[in-house]
């Protein structure tokens, strides 16, 4: 914080807390500038002019900034570009009120509260999602972040069948495509030789092989997360 005299007199400054002197100027000036408080507490600084008088001192009240969330972030970790996510601070410190940021990202309506709405950009592949504790005070001082990493969702899939092959023909099989920790609102799985295509809500492509048997299978599963 910087302080000035008026009118723009050389003096001697000093800070004073609890009756101690903490800081005198070396040389007479027009400021006392970038004074950095270090802990909270009642100061009172005072300008002399040399060889003269001690005008009225400045008190200032310096309030403690807010600790860090000591809770935690709650939401998703893998994302998709352009669709909304939910976040959440699992504890709200008292006299104070969570205050959010992201990078690589917007908030949909408010930035304070317990939680937060949060929309990827397209084409950034990792983000943050960080909450600050803001004090209730006039002040409204920060504390330090706590933050949340968040990555791209690529969603690839091992695709498992039910049994071993070969298969008879005119038989059925179950495949089961693995996520890996993904979760899809739909599927979408097609063949390499025979095209089939099928939308199905969940992870299971049930087809007859009977016209399929003579010729090599690729299955190739298309993922959607419809947020």
């Amino acid at each position: 914080m910087t302080f000035t005299s008026n009118p723009n007199t050389a003096v001697i400054w000093q800070v004073t807390k609890d009756n101690t002197v903490l800081y005198t100027s070396p040389t007479p000036a027009t400021a006392l500038s970038n004074y950095l408080f270090s802990s909270a507490g009642v100061y009172m600084i005072t300008a002399t002019k040399p060889g003269g008088c001690t005008g009225e001192p400045k008190i200032v009240k310096v309030v403690a900034t807010p600790p860090a969330p000591s809770g935690n972030i709650t939401g998703e970790l893998k994302v998709c570009a352009g669709v909304p996510y939910v976040y959440t601070l699992s504890t709200i410190a008292p006299g104070t009120v969570p205050v959010w940021e992201v990078t690589n990202g917007s908030i949909q309506g408010s930035n304070s509260g317990q939680s937060v709405t949060v929309i990827f950009n397209v084409g950034a592949t990792s983000f943050t999602v960080s909450v600050r504790n803001k004090s209730l005070d006039p002040l409204g001082c920060l504390s330090a972040p706590l933050t949340l990493a968040v990555q791209k969702a690529i969603p690839s899939a091992i695709i498992t069948p039910a049994s071993v092959g070969p298969y008879c023909p005119s038989s059925t099989m179950t495949f089961t495509a693995d996520l890996g920790g993904i979760v899809a609102d739909q599927m979408e799985w097609s063949l390499r030789v025979l095209t089939l295509v099928v939308l199905y809500p969940g992870k299971e492509l049930i087809k007859s092989l009977s016209t399929l048997m003579k010729y090599p299978i690729i299955l190739i599963p298309r993922i959607f997360v419809l947020k």
